[in-house]
Formats: structure tokens, sequence, C-alpha cells
């Protein structure tokens, strides 16, 4: 049989109705219920079998607005902000004396009460490490003014939260701003705020959109292939990750009538955008099945204009090997990563052993330009680029789906372990 290819024609017709009839898929949202019902139909439309939705409670952005003023001895001025998802809100509108934090260099300077009537303006990630956000809550700020030093540009990006750090340690009240604004601000000094945060989050339900191409044999291993249909307040997620979801409808086509040895398994997962809660979810309730999944391959972030291609590796060598040496020959070059990450759907599988293959792409150092803001829309995609990913991986899983046996182990790397459980236990609460 003819090598698959992907069909651009459909590719082009599933990024429209995702990002320009459907728009914006918050959690638990309308949005989120069209895009899963359409991947849904999709799917059965490619020859999938047992296509089903597999619904999970969720927490769903009801109200996130926020405002910033800033004075610097001439006036209170406007300043563009975003409210992040799922953090605490202001009582009104609280005015204080800005507090420079640079994180997480400056956690040890963080006491209970510390930061009480003060603004803190926080450059750099928001705490990763448990402890730094333990000890930034009980510092007690008025709110949190975020600057991600990774998008040094005049827009505010939209961002979400850890929803077990909420739940067990509550969240201060969190806005995000222009990197430029705060560079302003910390190169004339004598910063007072004013910050107003109203966030509602409600309980609602997402939804895990699943569906398979059966193999022959029931025997050698799933390959399961993920992406995520959800998007970050404030934008369409035209990369992130409509191009996941893009890709994963265009390997179903590619493959539907293959003679297949191992059963493909697809799935789009809900609610990525806070923490990965629909992969985790599948993973919690089909824990028992997890080690019939030989390998699991994620889509997130992969249709940059400009970029590099990189995949993640969370598997032995002998996966990193295989994997690398087939994409080449199918005209695919990728940085190879061997990194535990976290922030994408593949980890829970990681957590219980199952070897894992995330691919992305980079377009900025340490992730994308556009990264959760307007800007992630089609006017910066490519479908070429996607195309080229989705035809050299789609021939990857078509022919390790033909194998009797696959030529590495189903394992996490040792060297990964002990990262691995650790953000585990303390991100997501898995008890391992």
């Amino acid at each position: 049989m003819d090598n698959p290819e992907p069909d651009r024609a459909m590719i082009m017709a599933d990024w429209k109705m995702l990002c320009e009839e459907i728009g914006v898929r918050l959690a638990g949202t309308e949005g989120e219920e069209k895009s899963a019902r359409y991947i849904l139909r999709e799917l059965e439309k490619a020859g999938c079998s047992c296509c089903s939705f597999e619904n999970f409670p969720c927490r769903s952005l009801e109200r996130g607005n926020s405002k910033v003023e800033v004075n610097q001895g001439s006036g209170w001025k406007k300043v563009e902000s975003a409210a992040v998802t799922g953090s605490g809100s202001t009582a009104g509108i609280v005015e204080g004396d800005a507090i420079w934090l640079e994180m997480p260099e400056h956690a040890p300077l963080l006491h209970r009460g510390s930061l009480e009537n003060r603004v803190a303006i926080l450059f750099g990630p928001l705490p990763e490490i448990v402890e730094h956000h333990i000890k930034l809550v009980e510092s007690n700020p008025l709110a949190v003014v975020h600057v991600d030093h990774r998008l040094p540009f005049d827009w505010a990006k939209n961002d979400g939260t850890y929803p077990l750090w909420v739940k067990k340690h509550g969240f201060p009240a969190t806005v995000t701003v222009p990197f430029t604004e705060a560079w302003k601000w910390r190169k004339h000094g004598g910063v007072r705020l004013r910050v107003q945060s109203d966030m509602e989050m409600t309980e609602r339900v997402s939804q895990n959109v699943i569906g398979e191409l059966p193999g022959t044999s029931p025997d050698p291993g799933i390959i399961l292939a993920g992406a995520h249909h959800d998007s970050q307040a404030g934008n369409v997620g035209a990369d992130d990750n409509a191009s996941g979801v893009v890709a994963l409808l265009a390997l179903a086509r590619m493959l539907k009538g293959r003679n297949l040895k191992r059963t493909i398994r697809f799935i789009s997962f809900g609610t990525e955008e806070q923490l990965s809660v629909g992969s985790s979810e599948y993973v919690k309730l089909h824990k028992e099945e997890l080690p019939s999944i030989a390998l699991v391959v994620n889509f997130d972030s992969i249709s940059s204009p400009l970029g590099h291609n990189q995949m993640f590796c969370t598997g032995g060598a002998g996966l990193a090997n295989f994997t690398r040496d087939r994409l080449k020959a199918h005209g695919l070059y990728v940085q190879l990563k061997k990194e535990v990450v976290p922030f994408a759907d593949h980890f829970p599988f990681s957590v219980f052993g199952v070897p894992t293959l995330w691919f992305f792409r980079e377009n900025f150092p340490g992730g994308r330009w556009q990264h959760h803001s307007a800007h992630d829309n089609l006017e910066n995609v490519s479908v070429d680029v996607l195309m080229e990913t989705v035809s050299a991986v789609g021939r990857l899983i078509s022919e390790a789906a033909g194998l009797e046996e696959l030529p590495f182990r189903r394992e996490l790397d040792p060297a990964l372990r002990e990262k691995t459980l650790t953000l585990a236990r303390t991100l997501f609460g898995f008890s391992v």
C-alpha cells in the first residue's frame, strides 16, 4: 500500500472550524463541547470504531476581569492586563507600593506576612516548586502582577493555575501585564499600583474524545495518539492546540483502511490548559489498562511557520533512536529532548511507565512568541509545516503499528524517573 499522505483541504477545513466557526474553547464551555462533538464526528467519518465521549468534572472560567493602573509620580495610567485563570480575586480595587520579586531566586525573601499591603511584581515564572508557592501565598500580598520573562512584548498574556495548588494552598489574586510596561516601571522606579481582579470559576463538565482504528492482533500493544482541543482565554489557539487536533484527525484519515497489527487509539483531551486535567482523568479511569499501551504520541503546538521541530522522549534510548531514525528517513529532522515536561498531555502517562513522545515546534527561546495571546491565530500557522510533521509521524506510526514486536522497550528512561514521580506528586497529586 502507498505511503499515507495528509489531505490539505481537510486540514484547512478542520482548522477553520475550530478557530473561526467555534473560536475560543475554554474548558467546560460551549466552545469546548462544540469542538469535541466536531472531533467525534470526524473520527467516525475516518472509519474509527468505539468512538465516544468520556466526561469528567472541571472548573470553568465564568468571569475573569482585571484592571491595573500605575502611578510613578505623574498621575495614574491604565495598563493592559489579564487575570490569571483560577487565581483569587481582590477585595475590590487594592492599592499599594510595588515590591519586585525575581523568581525563583527571591523565594528565600518570602516570609509569612512579608508582603502585606504591598503589590508584588513577579518577574520570571510563576512558582513551579510547591514550597515557593506556599511562601508566596503566606507572604499575603494585596495582589501579584506577573511579568513573563519569556515574552518581551507589549501585550499581556493569558495564563492559568495549577488546580491542585489552588485547592490545597490557595492562590493570590494574580494578573499579567506586558513585559515592556514592567521594563519601564523598573527603569524609572517609584512604582505604586492599583489592581482589581474579579475571578469566578464554576464547576462544569469537560470531555475526552476517543476513537480507534483496531488492529488485527490484540496482544502487541496499543499506540495512542493524543492532542487537546481546549484553548486558553482570549485566543482561538490556532497553534495551541488546534494544530494538534488537526494533526490527529489527519492521521486518522491517513491510516484508515491500512492493515494494522496494533490498534491505534486517538484521544483529544479536554481541559489541558489547567495542567492536563483531561489526560490525568483518563489515566486515573483506565489505570488497569495502561500496561496495554505500548507508546503515547502527543501533538501540541506544531505549526509555527518558523521554528525548530522538537521531539520530547521519555522512553529509553531504543525508542529515541528508532523514532529519530525513522523520522529522518521520512524527511523530518527533529531536536531530540530527553527532558521531563509536566505541562502537556503525555506527562500523566509517563508517570505510570508508558513511554511517550511529544512533538512541539519552538519558535522563540523557551517556547513560542505568540504563547497564550490573541496572536495565536490562523495568520500565524503554516499548513505546509504541519503537513510535513503529520506525513512523517503518520508513516512512523503506520510502520510501528505493523510490527509484531517493537524495536524498543516499554519503559520510562531511568534518568527521568525521580523527577517525573516528584512532579506527579507535587503538581498532580498522584499517589506514586
